[in-house]
């Protein structure tokens, strides 16, 4: 039996849908997932979520067709114009068994012909016969779908949306522990147009009653909704204390840091959009703190102004700390403004006490005491490496990065100061106490016991990249330290048989692992890994350096398709390259592949046919894969009995050179270029040219001219990688 896709006739009447699901406090991190959530399916609760038989079947919205709003205590959700009927659903029928198979030879009905009816849930006499491809099938003659309400299908449409909705954490809070939501649902307004849509969340009904602020009337104020638009449902809620458009709070945060810092404030536009998803309705306050306080390094006062307190510093027009800040209050009530000030400022000086004993304790020993300590701090709970042990690593492979990279003395010594007080600050109470602050504070008491500030800015640098769009290190010393921390960390991994899959990441490898593909490239490291690898115990093993080859591979490509190359191209040159592991050398070549494709797709598909041929006969001969083919096979030009063939030495003669100078100039376009002057010959080799001889003496000699031409590219880019046409 087959089904014929359906026919649908559209009802044009449509209605308004507002919904608001009022919560308990949440997160400011989650407003943002729910928003992205939204979007991701296509802007409408109407299509992914929908029962199999309750679904409005209209068309996809559009991006103006939905507002979505939130602040921490509701989501809000408007739909405009949804059909106020399911589409009716008109079908051409269904085609059965062929007419000879439907009854026997008594006339009588066949075993196909009555599953037929009874899969339809009819008699076989209200079938009928129908040609299909000339021959008389079985039919049925559907009825027309007429769909149902708008107000029948939805409550389960948004039910179901609701509780699919995923946050990072949910909690179990209805009475029966079975509803799963980020935080205990209060209250839920569903309206479409001036009817209530009718359905529960435990034992939350809907309705049309919203709540205002909690406190900023005195009491929480009932707001009474009277039908689904948004305009009017932002004006209620406004007079209500809650100010529902994400854009709109942070407009008035804005302007108020501007008015009470004078313009200098610290516009931390992360901060300004967590703060905005914290309140409802947002008021900028100034507090201040002890002069004192100033004494401490800036990046103490700093993190306990804007990390724990959600607090915005001020400085100075040099760019200097002052002992104030602005803070955004959720609503301030007639004259309680005072308090609230003197409320924040004792918070945040006893805080700020805490820093500052932590301070004076931490420098009563120095930074290479402390890493005596750090023996007992183990880094990974699977081989119990700690980290003393990670910065003996780390050394190692810094040594090895030195030679390679020609650092002078001077710069080695610094460097390797720098990796044996890498680490020593997690063992600070500073650190422990603001842990964002590791690295950053071995930098402050590196300078503190007069380590030379070289050294000291490399400590604070090995850290970065922290994420994906964080910033890379500034100094050679630092980049140096931060990569060879990396590549220890991934290879200590490995090791430890922490696996990388697609949801878990323990260790954050693959960030550490592109975080060091951008230091190679942006410092221009211009040597092989599997070097570095060798310094880290327990990697000289060969297939562990494979699979950490593998895994940096993996990322290598993922970052140069971030970048805009081709992911055909990515997978080629990774491919052509997997015994180097010069992360630089395969970026460049990558860069300059992708652009020759570019500004010269025709010569790039071309080459790209013809060179996989060459690629795909060496490798059928067993020859691709051998490393020393020339030498097991020598080419020898006098041998060379074909017109064809000769053309094609003589014309590899003269590619050869400024081939081989494009490769040492790391001018890898050029190099392409160069192959386009072959690729002509190449292609007439093969037409004219018998390659596999029956002359075993010809035959070989054949293919190690082939295996010369091969040569020009084999460092480059494996062309069979490449899809021809994109």
């Amino acid at each position: 039996m087959k089904k014929k896709k359906k026919t649908s006739k559209t009802n044009k009447k449509t209605s308004n849908l507002l919904l608001e699901i009022g919560t308990e406090e949440l997160p400011a991190g989650y407003i943002d997932e729910a928003f992205l959530q939204y979007f991701l399916k296509e802007r409408t609760v109407m299509s992914d979520l929908a029962p199999p038989k309750g679904r409005l079947r209209s068309e996809p919205f559009k991006a103006n067709d939905v507002i979505v709003c939130a602040t921490p205590r509701r989501i809000v959700v408007f739909v405009k114009d949804i059909l106020l009927h399911q589409t009716e659903l008109v079908s051409p029928g269904l085609f059965g068994p062929a007419k000879d198979k439907a009854c026997d030879e008594n006339g009588s009905w066949t075993k196909a012909a009555l599953g037929f009816a009874k899969s339809l849930n009819v008699s076989p006499a209200e079938l009928s016969y129908k040609n299909r491809n000339g021959r008389e099938h079985l039919f049925y003659d559907c009825p027309p779908d007429k769909g149902q309400s708008a107000q029948k299908v939805l409550p389960d449409i948004i039910q179901n949306w609701i509780l699919n909705l995923k946050f990072p954490k949910s909690m179990r809070w209805d009475p029966n522990n079975l509803i799963r939501f980020a935080r205990p649902i209060r209250s839920v307004v569903a309206l479409l147009d001036k009817k209530v849509i009718n359905f529960s969340i435990g034992k939350v009904k809907s309705g049309r009653i919203s709540y205002g602020h909690r406190f900023l009337k005195g009491r929480t104020p009932i707001v009474r909704l009277t039908e689904a638009n948004i305009h009017q449902y932002k004006k209620k809620m406004k007079a209500a204390g809650v100010i529902v458009d994400f854009e709109e709070r942070k407009s008035i945060i804005v302007k108020g840091l501007k008015k009470h810092s004078q313009g200098n404030v610290s516009f931390d536009e992360a901060l300004i959009d967590e703060v905005a998803n914290l309140v409802e309705h947002p008021v900028v306050l100034t507090g201040t703190f002890h002069k004192r306080f100033l004494e401490l390094p800036g990046c103490v006062l700093e993190s306990a102004m804007k990390s724990h307190q959600r607090y915005f510093p001020l400085h100075d027009k040099k760019g200097k700390l002052l002992p104030k800040f602005v803070f955004v209050a959720n609503g301030v009530a007639k004259g309680a403004s005072g308090g609230i000030v003197k409320g924040n400022e004792k918070v945040l000086a006893a805080r700020l006490s805490d820093a500052e004993f932590f301070f004076h304790e931490d420098t009563k020993t120095t930074l290479a005491d402390k890493s005596e300590k750090l023996k007992n701090v183990v880094f990974l709970k699977e081989t119990k490496i700690s980290y003393f042990d990670k910065q003996e690593h780390v050394s190692d492979v810094c040594k090895l990065m030195a030679e390679n990279l020609k650092l002078s003395s001077g710069e080695l010594g610094t460097l390797l100061r720098a990796s044996v007080l890498s680490k020593a600050d997690l063992v600070t109470h500073m650190v422990g106490e603001f842990p964002d602050l590791q690295g950053q504070m071995g930098k402050e008491y590196a300078l503190f016991d007069k380590e030379a500030p070289a050294a000291a800015e490399a400590i604070r640098e090995h850290y970065l990249p922290r994420f994906s769009e964080d910033a890379l290190p500034d100094s050679k010393i630092g980049a140096v330290l931060s990569f060879a921390d990396k590549l220890d960390t991934i290879a200590n991994c490995f090791e430890a048989g922490i696996i990388v899959t697609g949801s878990k990441d323990p260790y954050a490898l693959r960030r550490q692992g592109a975080g060091l593909i951008k230091i190679a490239q942006k410092f221009e490291f211009d040597f092989s890994l599997f070097g570095a690898l060798t310094k880290i115990p327990g990697v000289p093993n060969s297939n562990m350096q494979n699979r950490i080859r593998d895994f940096l591979f993996d990322r290598i490509e993922f970052v140069l398709t971030q970048e805009g190359i081709r992911y055909d191209i990515a997978r080629a040159v990774c491919q052509a390259e997997r015994l180097s592991l010069n992360i630089h050398k395969i970026m460049k070549i990558a860069s300059d592949v992708n652009r020759f494709s570019r500004e010269k797709p025709e010569d790039f598909k071309s080459i790209t046919t013809t060179f996989s041929r060459v690629t795909n006969i060496l490798k059928q001969a067993g020859w691709l894969d051998q490393e020393h083919s020339h030498e097991t096979h020598p080419f020898s030009d006098s041998l060379l009995e074909d017109s064809q063939e000769k053309i094609l030495w003589n014309e590899y003669e003269k590619v050869k050179t400024p081939v081989e100078k494009a490769y040492r100039d790391r001018n890898y376009y050029d190099a392409l270029g160069a192959l386009v002057s072959l690729r002509p010959l190449v292609d007439d080799f093969f037409d004219e040219v018998l390659v596999m001889s029956p002359n075993e003496v010809l035959k070989k000699n054949r293919l190690a001219l082939l295996e010369k031409n091969s040569r020009t590219f084999v460092e480059m880019i494996d062309f069979r990688q490449i899809v021809v046409g994109t």
